[in-house]
């Protein structure tokens, strides 16, 4: 996965997931990219481990806690 430094904007991506606009299967790429721009976060790097995730794989509030971790107040 290449990296892009200008265009990773959590504030956005979470506009985009709680509007509805961002599926939860791109979660784990979006955990991983967050880690990758030097987040950290014990819910960033459970979802970024997850492979090939179902909805029930990821529960609600640790997509809120992962935002949380990039620094947007959900």
């Amino acid at each position: 996965m290449e990296k892009s430094p200008v265009n990773f904007d959590p504030n956005a991506l979470a506009v985009h997931y709680y509007f509805g606009d961002l599926q939860y299967w791109k979660i784990p790429g979006i955990c991983i990219e967050a880690l990758e721009h030097g987040f950290d976060g014990r819910f960033l790097r459970r979802l970024s481990g997850l492979v090939n995730p179902v909805k029930t794989d990821i529960r609600q509030e640790e997509i809120d806690s992962a935002f949380r971790e990039m620094g947007v107040n959900v």
